[in-house]
């Protein structure tokens, strides 16, 4: 018994003091400074072209009833949200029939940098269209957060919220 209690209480002491410890070795809260990505102001811009384009072809993809050119660009189990809730990318694979986009265009488009394989664009869309039997709202904020996986980039999340009249 008396090497049981003095086993807890040696286990307790080394608790508190790793507790202690780290405790006083936590990192500095991240500045905007350490926020920076690892990339190169060339290789930003080429890049940033690049996501716009592909958000251009994902919005092209699914106006066009193209699955596969919509898959190519979107993580497998990804999701979005807007005002009917949240979807995964399998729930809104099985209803992109029901998509349908008669108009549409991008327009203040804007890349926010998360870190070197993170990078959340955002803009202005307006357009004519219907999911479901649902009118889009028109115009409307969206943003996609896109992540680098390896060599290829790939939407993650998307979200949508009707611009304010």
């Amino acid at each position: 018994m008396t090497r049981t209690l003095g086993t807890v209480v040696l286990g307790l002491a080394l608790a508190a003091a790793l507790s202690a410890q780290t405790a006083t070795t936590k990192p500095a809260p991240p500045t905007a400074k350490s926020m920076e990505p690892m990339v190169t102001d060339a290789t930003k811009a080429a890049t940033e072209k690049a996501l716009l384009a592909n958000e251009q072809k994902i919005l092209d993809a699914v106006q066009k009833g193209d699955l596969a050119g919509f898959k190519v660009l979107v993580m497998a189990d990804g999701w979005s949200v807007d005002g009917g809730g949240f979807m995964s990318v399998a729930d809104f694979e099985k209803n992109f029939s029901q998509v349908k986009v008669t108009e549409q265009h991008m327009s203040e488009s804007k890349v926010l940098w998360v870190d070197a394989n993170t990078a959340i664009v955002g803009y202005t869309w307006t357009g004519q269209g219907s999911f479901m039997g649902q009118a889009f709202p028109s115009p409307t904020y969206a943003t996609t957060v896109w992540n680098k996986r390896g060599t290829t980039w790939v939407a993650v999340c998307h979200q949508e919220v009707p611009a304010g009249k």
